[in-house]
């Protein structure tokens, strides 16, 4: 990827910066588009003086489109922690990160019905810092023009992290064609640059580019009756571990309500630590006929936080017994 930003000062290249003098000891490879999971991506395949990339939790399926695409769980609500790497391994004085979205599969300012400009926020990071993009105060500007488009919101709102459209399965993009035609590439593209002298300037050959592609652990769930009234059985699986082992999952609420959007609405009808592994039974009691059930699991210890929305539609009436 070449910046769409060349007409910034704080894109220039300086004549005469070499690798060495900006990473000490660096394995020098040219970043790899997919990183897999919330498994933190390999440090060679990152840019100069990155540590890590991951998601962080919170994302789940919002049920309103992206740039017209409608497809059910396909918009999913993402923040990217990215870590400056240590003084040891990096000689600059901080790095300046600017983090793009793909207008063909995601939008920092979420338009619903049609395509947007390239956008970008952008901060500074000390070594050994970590950043999230976007949070809540970043400000949003347009690639072309670097025009001011909005300030990022608090979590809940519309404007408030990466809107992202994903395969329901969990896995890469949504396939093309419909609404959701040219959703390829990757989820967001990211630039680190060497601030030196108070300047920042260009890793030489590209190396300070990167591309975010995640994979999207995913659950899924099937009920049934229980006797006595309100007495329900979720029988739980992993239906995408994104290569981490099943044990790792743990589901920690189930939320129940009548809401597609907001997993915090309405009530837990079960809160724990249950490890999932090849698939696990839960138990409840409810007397709500709200059909819309959001389940909380971890798969890596606690780090990341992902929700589900399973609809029983009809709930309770279609429920059959166990």
């Amino acid at each position: 990827m070449t910046s769409p930003d060349t007409n910034e000062t704080t894109n220039e290249k300086i004549a005469g910066l070499t690798r060495r003098s900006v990473v000490k000891g660096a394995a020098w490879a040219a970043p790899v588009v997919a990183y897999a999971a919330v498994v933190p991506q390999a440090s060679a395949s990152l840019p100069p003086c990155v540590g890590s990339v991951n998601a962080t939790g919170g994302s789940y399926p919002v049920n309103v489109g992206v740039a017209g695409c409608t497809v059910a769980n396909t918009h999913w609500d993402f923040q990217f922690k990215i870590t400056a790497a240590a003084e040891a391994s990096c000689d600059c004085d901080a790095v300046l990160v600017t983090f793009y979205d793909n207008p063909d599969r995601s939008q920092l300012w979420l338009n619903q019905s049609t395509d947007q400009p390239q956008r970008y926020v952008r901060k500074t990071l000390a070594l050994g810092a970590t950043g999230t993009f976007p949070e809540e105060g970043d400000n949003v500007y347009n690639v072309s023009n670097d025009a001011f488009v909005g300030t990022i919101v608090a979590p809940g709102l519309t404007q408030d992290a990466l809107h992202c459209l994903i395969n329901p399965s969990g896995s890469g993009a949504p396939p093309s064609g419909g609404s959701c035609d040219d959703t390829d590439g990757p989820m967001a593209t990211y630039l680190v640059q060497c601030i030196q002298d108070g300047t920042p300037v260009d890793f030489p050959d590209g190396q300070g580019e990167g591309s975010i592609n995640i994979c999207v652990p995913q659950l899924t769930a099937t009920m049934c009756d229980l006797p006595g009234a309100g007495n329900f059985r979720m029988h739980i699986t992993v239906s995408n571990a994104c290569g981490l082992p099943t044990s790792n999952f743990v589901v920690t609420n189930i939320q129940q309500n009548n809401d597609t959007n907001f997993p915090n609405e309405g009530f837990s009808v079960w809160s724990g630590n249950q490890v999932v592994g090849a698939g696990v039974d839960i138990d409840f009691n409810t007397g709500s006929g709200q059909d819309q059930f959001w389940i909380s699991f971890t798969p890596d210890g606690g780090t990341n936080i992902v929700r589900n929305r399973i609809e029983f539609s009809g709930f309770p009436g279609t429920i059959g017994a166990c």
